[in-house]
């Protein structure tokens, strides 16, 4: 007879850790009520979450703490009045820091001040070509370069200019 190379759960370990799961998915519920009674006092009082929009906040409180989909809440509220667009806004929100927590603090940093300096008219950076920016040149010397390029305003209308600038060394 062969040993095995994985010993399973004894039975006070099975019964510990399905006690821990109840206790988890208690939580999850919990925090789920928290989330509605909390929207409920931003809004009207009678909207409920349908299932889609429980599964949706479910979803959420696996990536994100509480407080941060509280705060996303206040932020829906106060920009949006009727609650169908508001839970729409806060879905976005929420994406939204899931999306920077993924992303390397650079391309953060990068996207910001791009977006900071950049006249309204300009186009918003894409986060694939900042990656792909970072991954070849440092932080400073693309600030650099976004600088000379809205210094100039020369007509530069997208990030891909800051690009084949960087890539042509224009300003050096």
């Amino acid at each position: 007879m062969t040993p095995l190379l994985y010993d399973p759960f004894t039975p006070l370990q099975l019964a510990a850790y399905l006690a821990f799961l109840k206790t988890k998915i208690n939580s999850k519920n919990i925090e789920l009520e928290y989330i509605e009674q909390y929207w409920r006092e931003g809004s009207d009082q009678k909207y409920t979450f349908s299932d889609k929009e429980r599964k949706n906040i479910s979803k959420f409180l696996n990536l994100l703490p509480l407080d941060k989909i509280i705060q996303a809440i206040d932020i829906a509220s106060s920009k949006i009045e009727e609650s169908n667009n508001r839970f729409r806004y806060l879905c976005g929100v929420l994406n939204n820091w899931i999306k920077e927590n993924d992303r390397p603090q650079e391309v953060t940093e990068i996207i910001k001040y791009w977006n900071y300096k950049r006249p309204q008219v300009w186009k918003k950076a894409d986060e694939g070509k900042v990656l792909h920016l970072i991954n070849k040149y440092d932080v400073i010397k693309i600030k650099y370069y976004i600088d000379r390029i809205v210094d100039e305003e020369s007509g530069w209308a997208d990030f891909d200019t800051l690009i084949d600038a960087l890539i042509s060394e224009k300003y050096d």
